[in-house]
């Protein structure tokens, strides 16, 4: 019985580990009948001595477990292994597995462009990642985003995609942060001290922004508001009038890209809102965007009015008699409609008379004569 089982090559680990139910099934088949494929061994690159699988690591696992002595053997041993290691276990794997996932197959490609990239004199990534998605029945994209989740994903993550326990998009979207976040990294060690050149780059475009866009500009970028070497290249190409566009921008800290970006008021939900906001300034007034189908306006906000010393144009505050509460309003109405005579029992009252003469008060009515007397009623005549 072997007691120290060989360590797994990692191109083997490109395919993914079967189920519990089929490792337990195999083990009893193994225990019943013996085992039926040698397990096959690869030399490490860096020690020829060490000997890691290549195929068969459930094979393995399975002899171990039913108490059988695994045979071996090593990988060029036979005519049909051909040449490449990674060729051998493509064909091997892709022989006897039903894999209908996309998302697994995309996982595996992810892993074979790896080592085909590595093998022998290697070949570039787009050959690599075309070779691996026709071996896997997959688009090239597919595999582009498995080899971001491989690359960038946290640990335990690429192995769930080649199980299948997670979708291929979800995985990718997840790690896009960070894939975003280390090509930041890899531009910006280009313009460093050990590259001679950025130096010398950076003068020029500074010199010929000194020219379009004022000494403000043409100082930041010599002190590094172009970060990249690929920035510098993208500025020297631009004409004077998009360099005047993009200059409030790079003044606010922008990078180039993004304040490209800006500028065709192209954004989205992961947009960062002080790149909005930066945006507004620049612009100097009021700045509409779409943000996944919302319109969104960004405008300076007005200073708060301070109601306190408003000043009505009537005189002092101080001589404005304070209001009525509410409460006391309410019960002044009350009284008026509780004391208030009922419109029945209110005598008509006369019209006024008319004023002829609105300047000049009217003067007082004389009193009329007394009328004399009937003759019927015996008063003497008068004399």
């Amino acid at each position: 019985m072997i007691t120290h089982p060989y360590p797994i090559h990692p191109i083997c680990l490109a395919f993914p580990s079967i189920s519990d139910l089929e490792n337990q099934n195999a083990i009893e088949d193994v225990r019943a009948n013996g085992q039926y494929e040698d397990i096959v061994l690869l030399p490490d690159e860096d020690d020829d001595n060490v000997l890691k699988v290549l195929d068969g690591r459930h094979r393995q696992q399975w002899c171990i477990a039913a108490d059988v002595t695994p045979r071996y053997r090593i990988f060029g041993s036979r005519d049909s292994d051909g040449k490449s290691p990674v060729d051998f276990a493509y064909s091997v794997n892709t022989a006897r597995r039903h894999l209908p996932d996309t998302n697994v197959r995309s996982a595996i490609a992810a892993g074979l462009q790896k080592f085909w990239r590595s093998e022998g004199e290697g070949m570039g990534k787009t050959e690599a990642i075309e070779k691996a998605a026709a071996a896997m029945d997959v688009s090239p994209s597919s595999v582009r985003k498995a080899v971001d989740v491989l690359e960038h994903g946290e640990d335990g993550e690429f192995e769930k995609l080649q199980e299948g326990s997670v979708q291929l998009d979800e995985a990718a979207k997840k790690v896009a942060p960070k894939k975003k976040a280390a090509a930041r990294k890899v531009n910006a060690a280009k313009v460093t001290a050990s590259n001679p050149a950025a130096d010398g780059i950076r003068r020029n475009v500074a010199a010929s922004a000194r020219v379009d866009c004022g000494d403000e500009l043409a100082d930041a970028i010599e002190k590094g508001t172009l970060e990249t070497l690929d920035d510098l290249g993208a500025f020297q190409e631009m004409n004077e009038t998009e360099r005047l566009a993009v200059r409030p921008l790079l003044l606010e800290g922008i990078n180039l890209t993004f304040a490209r970006k800006l500028l065709k008021k192209v954004f989205d939900s992961k947009d960062k809102i002080g790149y909005l906001l930066a945006r507004a300034r620049a612009e100097g007034k009021k700045f509409v965007v779409e943000i996944d189908g919302m319109e969104i306006t960004v405008r300076k906000a007005k200073p708060p009015q301070d109601l306190t010393t408003h000043d009505t144009g009537t005189g002092p505050a101080a001589d404005t008699p304070p209001a009525a509460p509410p409460e006391e309003k309410k019960k002044r109405g009350r009284k008026k409609k509780e004391t208030a005579p009922a419109a029945a029992d209110v005598p008509a009252e006369d019209p006024p008379p008319e004023i002829a003469n609105v300047g000049t008060p009217a003067p007082p009515d004389e009193p009329e004569p007394p009328t004399a007397p009937s003759d019927t009623e015996g008063t003497p005549p008068a004399e």
